[in-house]
Order: C-alpha cells, then structure tokens, then sequence
C-alpha cells in the first residue's frame, strides 16, 4: 500500500470516527399525547383552568423511545396539580434497546416532584448530570416516568401530578466511545 493510499485511509477512518451519530436520536422533546410514548395504562386528563392547558395523567409508568448517551444530560419536566399527595418521579433506565420502548423496566430516580398548580404548569429541571453514572457513552437509555394513584382510584389528590410536556438535551463530551487501535495498525 502506498503512502498516498495509507494516508486517505487512515483521514477517512478519523472522519468516520470522529463525525456524530445521526441514526439514534440524543435529544427528545415530547407533548403528550405522543405517539412514541409508551404506556402503561390510558390517559387522564387534568385541565388548569388559568391556562386553558391540559395536563396528562398515567396510572404507572410512560417511557419514550431510547436516546443513544453522549455526554452530561439535562431532563426538564412541565407538570401541573393541585394538592398532590403522591409524587411524580422521573427515571433514567440505563442500558436500554436500540428500538423497543418499554415501560416496565425500573429505572434509577433523578427526581421527584409533587408540582404546584402553577398557571401554565411548572418546569421543573435536573441536570446537568453525568449520563455516564448510568449507561456508558456511545450506548442507549430511556427516560422515564412513574405516576402513582391511591386506591380507590377515585380517591381525589391520592394522585401524582400531570404531565404537559418533557424535554432532554444533551452536551456532548469530548471523550469517544471509539478505539483509535485501528488507526495505530495503519502507520505499523
């Protein structure tokens, strides 16, 4: 092999490693009701007045597609409820699937909240924190929610508070999840 060749390979092998990853998303912004959402149970909807905005409900777990982990991650939640008794806790599932979306693993707690009934629904956020406490980089999580309800379930405010909306952005780290060994066995 020529220097020439030797050289082009080994530019094309690092612009190969070193260009992002485009066929796992690594960000997620979702309203519900989402068709990508996965779900235990069906929807309740919580109207706030004030807004004219309506929140979502779900008796047990709602989980989104996995998101390939790339670096520090930060989970912002809108929720919205009066008088809560039960929190509403948002998980990360380390180590998901590339494709399937299910709401039955358990996950690790990064926060828990009982909302306010704020006009327009509360954001609340956490992060950044560092995705790689949970899953390495360069492999998949899933973000997820557990909403809890007293029983019987027409029990008023024995209840988690709805969701509106859910956003996830990611900072990408500088460190790679690629061996650089095949570059080295070019200039051997």
């Amino acid at each position: 092999m020529t220097s020439m060749a030797r050289n082009f390979l080994a530019i094309s092998l690092l612009i190969g490693l070193c260009k992002p990853s485009f066929t796992q998303n690594t960000e997620l912004y979702s309203c519900l009701p989402d068709s990508t959402a996965c779900v235990e149970s069906q929807d309740q909807l919580i109207a706030d007045i004030c807004s004219g905005s309506f929140f979502h409900f779900h008796r047990g777990r709602v989980s989104w597609p996995p998101l390939r982990a790339v670096g520090s991650t930060t989970v912002s939640i809108q929720t919205y409820g009066a008088d809560n008794l039960l929190p509403l806790y948002l998980e990360i599932v380390p180590v998901a699937d590339s494709v399937t979306c299910l709401p039955m693993q358990n996950g690790h707690v990064i926060l828990e909240t009982r909302s306010l009934a704020q006009c327009g629904g509360l954001w609340e956020t956490v992060g950044p924190i560092e995705i790689t406490r949970f899953t390495p980089i360069g492999s998949f999580y899933r973000v997820q929610l557990v909403f809890l309800e007293g029983y019987p379930p027409s029990s008023f405010g024995l209840r988690s508070p709805g969701l509106g909306c859910i956003r996830v952005t990611a900072k990408p780290t500088s460190m790679h999840a690629h061996s650089w060994g095949a570059v080295k066995l070019l200039y051997q």
